[in-house]
């Protein structure tokens, strides 16, 4: 009684598992990359339009490569119980997503108090 010798089929399954595995764990590792790509290029998106919002609340206007790529709403609100004080808040979109929204509280010109 020795070792049972290995049958020519067994090799054949044994061979097209192991393809499987590594297929299966290359597309793994692809989805797995662009999962990553995505989530920085999101960031990297955040961190521009936040730059953007802050410049747009600081000069009152967005430099030309921003225009082209957020649009920007800026409102102006009272603020209750504080006379000639604003609030002023800029949303910056891209489409139809909207993608932060900061603001500062402002004295009106010309109002006393503040």
């Amino acid at each position: 009684m020795g070792i049972p010798k290995k049958q020519a089929g067994f090799l054949l399954l044994d061979g097209l598992g192991a393809w499987v595995c590594v297929l299966i764990g290359g597309l793994l590792a692809l989805e797995v990359f662009q999962a990553g790509k995505g989530l920085f290029l999101a960031r990297r998106t955040l961190e521009e339009s936040s730059r953007a919002a802050v410049h747009l609340l600081d000069t009152g206007a967005l430099p030309p490569r921003w225009e082209k790529e957020f649009q920007a709403d800026i409102r102006q609100d009272t603020v209750a119980g504080l006379p000639g004080v604003v609030l002023r808040k800029v949303t910056l979109r891209q489409g139809e997503r909207i993608l932060c929204t900061y603001g500062c509280y402002e004295k009106k010109p010309g109002q006393p108090g503040g």
